[in-house]
């Protein structure tokens, strides 16, 4: 249920209204997917066969059915895999998670409020994170960002360590903040994810570039009136958003095509 959740939050983005829509091909791709425990998908593990992706291709007219004696010994050495496999995984659960001091690891978002309306489809977790001090064997402080107002210390089964892929560096970096002339720290814009009301006036949540969506932050729709692209693309992803109220005349003044940096009301990120 949980990888389903995660396809459909992956296709449907932030603004989840037509989830349901995609319940069928999800569910689909999560049986045609070959499962680490058993080396086969669902459907073979089920039906004994994997059921036609492509209606178009060409039969290879290859109809050969296994033996029953043959299925029989196959699903029971699947079995036996699949025991030895999370039986090994719950000695490794019972031994307990220790980590040290600059370690990076995964926070379980499960006591964390976010701004997606849906929790059943929000991210599971957030990070990753470093580990600045051991308070004892089951609890640990993290360095989080001035964004999640939160008390930093976690229990160590919220905690989940970080796998590094030597071999391919997909995890993306943190791009550095821009240094302006006066000094101060500013990050550029990626797009705006949702707006609310705020005392009467409209504030956007905003997805900085190269960072998380728990480090997302709430800004006054003012601070935008001289991004046009930024808005052209609110408009075109949320059509109801409220737009700045001296849009037009700061625009036409602007010279500024493309994103640019601004400040998110003195907050420093580390």
């Amino acid at each position: 249920m949980q990888t389903i959740c995660a396809i459909i939050c992956v296709v449907n983005g932030t603004i989840i209204t037509d989830w349901t829509k995609w319940l069928p091909i999800a569910e689909f791709c999560h049986n045609n997917h070959v499962n680490s425990a058993t080396g086969q998908t669902a459907f073979e593990t089920v039906y004994g066969r994997t059921p036609r992706w492509d209606l178009l291709k060409e039969d290879s007219g290859d109809n050969n059915i296994p033996a029953a004696q043959s299925m029989k010994e196959k699903m029971k050495k699947i079995w036996d895999e699949a025991k030895a496999s999370m039986e090994f995984h719950k000695a490794l659960d019972k031994q307990g998670r220790e980590f040290k001091v600059g370690d990076k690891v995964w926070l379980l978002l499960t006591n964390l409020s976010t701004r997606r309306p849906n929790k059943k489809l929000d991210n599971r977790k957030g990070g990753p994170f470093t580990i600045t001090e051991k308070i004892s064997s089951h609890a640990y402080r993290l360095d989080l960002p001035k964004t999640i107002r939160v008390h930093n210390v976690f229990h160590v089964n919220l905690l989940s360590p970080v796998t590094e892929d030597k071999d391919f560096q997909r995890r993306q970096i943190k791009p550095p903040p821009i240094i302006t002339e006066e000094g101060e720290e500013e990050y550029e814009v990626d797009h705006v994810v949702n707006w609310e009301w705020r005392n009467g006036k409209p504030y956007y949540q905003i997805r900085w570039k190269g960072y998380d969506p728990i480090e997302d932050t709430m800004e006054r729709a003012d601070k935008f009136a001289g991004m046009p692209d930024v808005l052209e693309d609110l408009r075109k992803r949320l059509p109801g958003a409220p737009m700045p109220n001296d849009l037009q005349v700061k625009t036409k003044s602007n010279k500024q095509r493309g994103h640019r940096p601004i400040k998110q009301d003195g907050k420093t990120r580390k």
